[in-house]
């Protein structure tokens, strides 16, 4: 069996587990011991098949021109999973209502119905966080319908479903589709760590993120 039909058979796995990790993140359910635990040990079967093929295709013969943008959609696909999984049962993101977290809603919420930038609470005052990703998060509340809590839950996934496609385009400007699918990786990846900047301080991330290729 050649490196391609191998490639082909990891990715289709990963296709099916992610799809089922989905479904089953998707119900909301009581939280208790032995849910936690299943979710622990699915996060970690879902990292080791998102290095597996991570491995299998870096290592395939096709060129950088195919295995980047299928890399960029590996990595998007395996994040989405990761963070449905994380949020499994519940329509709260990160640390729910407590702390900024509220403030990021009220700010959502207000978006939805007047969308001139300013304070969420102080009259004619500046917007407090950098505005566009709650505006983007306040558009899709308006058109579906979304209860603004729940678009915290769904701005994280959306964030990383679509940011590694869109910091690869803006980075693919600057260098090689290698160094471009390694920045988004790394920067995902380290951004992650400890204090999760992409959950707790969205704007944040993606101001750091997108500012120096753009």
């Amino acid at each position: 069996m050649g490196w391609k039909a191998i490639a082909s058979v990891a990715l289709g796995v990963m296709a099916v587990m992610g799809w089922y990790l989905l479904v089953y993140s998707f119900p909301s359910k009581p939280f208790n011991e032995e849910q936690l635990i299943w979710d622990a040990v699915w996060l970690d079967a879902w990292a080791l098949m998102f290095f597996l093929v991570l491995i299998v295709v870096w290592c395939s013969p096709s060129r950088w021109r195919i295995k980047a943008p299928l890399l960029i959609g590996v990595f998007a696909f395996y994040g989405l999973v990761v963070i449905s999984v994380i949020f499994n049962g519940t329509p709260f993101g990160f640390n729910g209502c407590w702390g900024d977290q509220k403030f990021r809603t009220s700010m959502v919420l207000k978006f939805t119905t007047w969308f001139i930038p300013g304070d969420y609470f102080y009259k004619d005052l500046p917007a407090f966080y950098p505005p566009i990703y709650y505006y983007m998060l306040a558009l899709i509340a308006r058109l579906f319908s979304i209860e603004a809590f729940k678009m915290i839950k769904i701005g994280s996934q959306l964030l990383y479903l679509c940011g590694p496609f869109i910091l690869y385009f803006l980075w693919r400007q600057l260098v090689s589709r290698y160094r471009a699918f390694l920045v988004v990786l790394f920067t995902f990846l380290f951004y992650s760590m400890e204090k999760i900047v992409p959950l707790g301080a969205p704007h944040a991330f993606v101001a750091n993120a997108l500012f120096i290729p753009w």
